[in-house]
């Protein structure tokens, strides 16, 4: 991500909630968007979490969601929504530990312009 992107979305406190695991050196982040439509209640939206090789099963990533779930309850919200790709049986056993369900299959279709 760039420094410009970076920034504005760090600086959207109120749409956007990010944060880096590690003092010195990053070893993780989570980084989630404010999640509203129609047809369901406000939640958070993970757009991406990470760990650096060599820091996986250290508790980085359960430090980080953990955060972002108190950060929910914070602010009220119903819930925590993300995708994972179907490959990804670790991430679900991961997830599923924490709480997570899944509950649907689906395609993503995406269209570049």
């Amino acid at each position: 991500m760039g420094s410009k992107t970076a920034g504005k979305l760090t600086a959207d406190k109120e749409n956007h909630f990010i944060r880096i695991y590690g003092s010195a050196v990053p070893i993780g982040y989570i980084h989630a968007e404010l999640y509203e439509s129609i047809y369901s209640e406000p939640m958070f939206n993970i757009l991406g979490l990470a760990v650096a090789k060599g820091h996986e099963n250290q508790g980085v990533g359960k430090a980080l969601l953990l955060e972002l779930e108190r950060e929910a309850k914070r602010r009220n919200l119903w819930g925590i929504r993300l995708n994972s790709s179907d490959k990804r049986r670790q991430a679900h056993e991961f997830y599923a530990h924490l709480g997570y369900h899944s509950d649907k299959s689906q395609k993503r279709f995406l269209k570049v312009l």
